[in-house]
This record gives structure tokens, C-alpha cells and sequence, in this order.
């Protein structure tokens, strides 16, 4: 945090809801444009405003397929309700983890090392579960943060090993906040993003 740029402050979109939130940061837009409204939700229950020759509302791996027709990207996400919320066709390298953070963390380790990719996007679930299964601010999920802050070491450390940390830029955010075992109702708490299951995005700026 002393070498980058942060936030406590940061706001999710509404509803405050898992599939609306993540499909809100690979899209860069809202609910209102993009469609997705629900907590699972696998289509747009709205119609999207606009839609890219992928099928769906534009979103990042698309406008970097456009942009740099060679770049290579990567996606690994532990719950799979991310894999309906980006164009699969424009993304090189795709990994489902079934729920699993350690594995999804030392395949993103594996790829960053091998591959080496223009922009990799890693999801955790963590400390989602816990967080809704136990409760927000409790110890076990303080616990999950810790783990949460070792992944994320790793990660860096496969950056530095390597040797792309220079032309790299690391993005840690969550999808949402949330109050007790739920992510609140309507009230500050639920749209503040300081805490539910994690992402790390990479983005080299040479290629």
C-alpha cells in the first residue's frame, strides 16, 4: 500500500448483488447498461444496450482483443458464476476453479510465470464464504483475510519472478461489502467494497 494507490471509500454499483457487481467491473458500466440484475444471473434479464460480435455488452477482454490482436489474456475465477460474465472467444487462456483459491492462485502463479500475459484477471472467493456462512468482521473471516493477503503475495512474487514487475500494474478490488451474513439492505455498508470475494487484475503496459 506505500507503493500504490488505495481506497476504503470505494462503492459498488446497486442492486448489491454478486453477478451485477462482477459483470460491473469487467464491463466498466452499470445494470442499466449492461443487463445483469441478479445475484446468479447468466444472461442479462434487461436487455443490453449494445453488444460486440462476442454476444454480449462489451467488456474488457474484448477491447483488448480489438486493440492488440495479439495480446494474450487469462482468466481464472473460483465461483463460476464469472464464467457468464465476459466473451470467452477473445480470451486466450480460461480456468475454472471450482470454488477452490489455492488452486486458482498457483495456476494464476503457474500462467503469469509461463505466459506471461498482457492482462490477467484472477477471482477469489474468499472471504465471501465465510463472510456469509460465519459473518462479516468475525474472526474466522479476519483469518480468511489473512489467507486472502498470502494469495495475493504470491501473485506478486510471481510478477517479480517473472521479471515483468516494471511494466506491471496490479488492481486488488472486491465486488461488494457487506454487514452480518448478508451484504446489508440498502444501507452504506452493502455498497462499500472493502471486503466479499476478491480479484486481482494485471495489466502489462508494454507487450
Amino acid at each position: 500500500m506505500a507503493n500504490g494507490s488505495w481506497t476504503t471509500q470505494a462503492r459498488c454499483v446497486l442492486p448489491s448483488s454478486s453477478a451485477v457487481n462482477w459483470a460491473s467491473l469487467l464491463m466498466g458500466a452499470g445494470p442499466t447498461e449492461h443487463g445483469y440484475t441478479e445475484w446468479d444471473s447468466k444472461v442479462p434479464e434487461i436487455p443490453s444496450i449494445t453488444k460486440t460480435s462476442y454476444g454480449l455488452f462489451p467488456g474488457i477482454f474484448s477491447v483488448i482483443r480489438d486493440q492488440k490482436k495479439q495480446a494474450k489474456t487469462a482468466i481464472v475465477y473460483s465461483w463460476s458464476g464469472i464464467g457468464y460474465l465476459f466473451e470467452k472467444e477473445a480470451v486466450n487462456i480460461i480456468v475454472s476453479g471450482n470454488d477452490k483459491d489455492d488452486f486458482c492462485t498457483d495456476t494464476t502463479v503457474a500462467i503469469i510465470k509461463r505466459e506471461k500475459p498482457y492482462f490477467t484477471f484472477l477471482h477469489l472467493d474468499e472471504p465471501d464464504g465465510t463472510g456469509h456462512s460465519i459473518g462479516h468482521r468475525t474472526l474466522a473471516y479476519y483469518k480468511q483475510l489473512e489467507l486472502v493477503d498470502q494469495r495475493i503475495g504470491k501473485i506478486v512474487k510471481a510478477v517479480n519472478d517473472a521479471g515483468i514487475a516494471d511494466e506491471t500494474v496490479i488492481l486488488v478490488t472486491a465486488d461488494h461489502g457487506g454487514k452480518g451474513r448478508g451484504h446489508g439492505v440498502n444501507r452504506l455498508m452493502k455498497c462499500r467494497s472493502r471486503g466479499l470475494s476478491q480479484a486481482l487484475a494485471f495489466v502489462k503496459t508494454t507487450n
